[in-house]
């Protein structure tokens, strides 16, 4: 396993289960680079949510129905 910057190059399905999880109830604020390394394998999906404000609009991360499946296996993993 490659490590760059203390962070694992190759996401496991727990790993991904856990930032889904994180993201889904909002119980511990969840890292972009976790965000775009799930969005790529397709279990998020970004949002671009306009506040209102000039600037860049606000990145809203949204979980799919793979994301929301991998969710529903992985309470039979304990």
């Amino acid at each position: 396993m490659n490590v760059k910057l203390g962070r694992p190059d190759a996401m496991t399905g727990k790993m991904v289960a856990g930032v889904l999880a994180n993201l889904e109830l909002g119980v511990k604020p969840v890292t972009r680079y976790y965000l775009e390394r799930v969005a790529a394998k397709g279990y998020v999906a970004k949002k671009n949510v306009a506040n209102g404000k000039r600037g860049r609009p606000t990145v809203e991360y949204v979980v799919t129905g793979k994301g929301r499946g991998l969710l529903a296996m992985a309470k039979n993993w304990q």
